[in-house]
């Protein structure tokens, strides 16, 4: 199960027994539809012909006939998809994933040109090629944005603001050389109402839910595939590599859980996706592919975490290049401005979300990927005490966030992100 939350600071106890009370039922959906359907009433009977010593009698012995348990699918991966699969997060990080980006193209020079390639091995060499190709790009755009956009100070009223604040009205006519004033609340059109402090839906609601609900796609498609490269096909097979969001997304879970906590007053929002399922006992290494599937998802969010702060560098840096900047106290003409910026604000939002869904996901509480971390290398003589603790923690989850006592584990992934946003910002001179 993909369980992605912001903290709240506010909330009321209908709104936790709410959130609780269908959590529950949610968490009892997806572990019946987990499980595996029993043995028929009437299984299938073969008949055993025994002949008797002394007589011709042919006796007839009915017996029960079960269907052996499913192998593990043959290979669809190399071991160097997975090497690449791992070195795609640091290839993407500013300024030094141009080293991994070397590693990087030569695994996927030596998939692409294997005689006997696996079904994804030629995929998985074209993507390290474009992720290694995308890595030079995004460095000759951060040299290029730290030599000589550095002096630049942004406009006050065009500046792109922090994912975290609501931004200002952009008007074409600007001037540089200002400094950055703090941005002003949105009216009933946009993102916070003034007058009762409650989210109203609005443009940035759509981003944000959108950027949330493509976030937990990739991630769980990380899950599917992952699952699949280790034997278990059963996620390929229901459709789960897909884009579509029908196929990943709950209707209660993604959508009218995370609508009603918007609407109500706080600053919590949880939401969930249809569990990807896997067969443990289909994986070729149970341990290690366990492991496997269950980071699978967080390194897709780290993934796109990354990819956005460099899309924030490069758009950036050739809106300067397209429009220079001119001098302190001039105006400066930007054609379409909300375009530009509110592509950028849409990168920042991007990075937030997908380091707190990361950081929320590695918490060792089940049912999040934390906790799977735990039972992949659990010894198995403990196994059975961890699945007894897996079976109430939803509940403790739920008032973990509505006590805010996860706030101060969030603090590190906050100041991550913050720090990608404002590293990316600093390089195009708008710090």
């Amino acid at each position: 199960m993909s369980i992605c939350a912001a903290i709240p600071s506010e909330i009321s106890w209908p709104l936790v027994a709410a959130a609780v009370v269908l959590a529950m039922l949610m968490w009892k959906l997806a572990r019946r539809r987990r499980a595996m359907p029993p043995p028929p009433d009437a299984p299938p009977q073969a008949t055993v012909r025994v002949y008797a010593s002394d007589t011709s009698e042919e006796l007839a012995v009915p017996t029960l006939i079960y269907a052996a348990t499913p192998r593990p699918i043959a290979p669809v991966a190399s071991p160097l998809a997975s090497v690449a699969w791992i070195l795609a997060i640091p290839v993407m990080l500013p300024l030094v994933g141009i080293f991994p980006a070397v590693a990087l193209a030569v695994v996927s020079i030596l998939l692409l040109v294997n005689r006997n390639p696996l079904p994804h091995d030629r995929r998985v060499g074209k993507a390290g090629l474009v992720l290694a190709g995308l890595s030079v790009v995004f460095l000759a755009a951060t040299v290029s944005g730290i030599f000589q956009f550095a002096e630049f100070a942004p406009p006050a009223s065009n500046a792109p603001v922090p994912a975290t604040a609501p931004a200002t009205q952009a008007v074409d006519g600007i001037k540089a050389g200002t400094d950055v004033p703090e941005p002003a609340p949105a009216d009933m059109d946009g993102r916070t109402s003034t007058k009762t402090g409650t989210r109203l839906p609005g443009l940035y609601t759509v981003l944000v839910l959108a950027i949330l609900i493509g976030s937990i796609i990739f991630h769980e498609i990380g899950h599917a595939v992952a699952a699949c490269w280790g034997g278990d096909p059963t996620a390929r097979d229901q459709g789960r590599f897909s884009l579509n969001p029908i196929r990943h997304l709950s209707l209660v879970g993604s959508f009218i859980v995370p609508m009603v906590l918007i609407l109500l007053p706080g600053d919590g929002v949880i939401g969930w996706a249809k569990p990807v399922p896997v067969r443990l006992d289909r994986l070729r290494n149970r341990r290690r592919g366990h492991l496997g599937v269950t980071l699978a998802g967080v390194s897709m969010n780290a993934l796109l975490a990354l990819i956005a702060t460099n899309l924030i560098i490069v758009l950036g840096v050739v809106l300067q290049w397209i429009y220079p900047p001119p001098a302190a106290g001039a105006v400066w003409a930007i054609p379409m401005p909300d375009l530009w910026f509110g592509v950028m604000e849409a990168c920042a939002v991007a990075v937030f979300i997908n380091i707190l869904l990361a950081a929320f996901n590695l918490l060792p509480i089940p049912p999040l990927d934390g906790f799977g971390v735990i039972q992949a290398l659990a010894p198995e003589q403990f196994r059975p005490a961890i699945a007894k603790v897996s079976q109430s923690g939803m509940i403790l989850l739920l008032l973990l966030i509505a006590f805010n006592v996860l706030d101060s584990l969030f603090i590190g992934p906050m100041l991550v992100a913050e720090f990608l946003n404002g590293f990316a910002y600093w390089v195009i001179g708008w710090a």
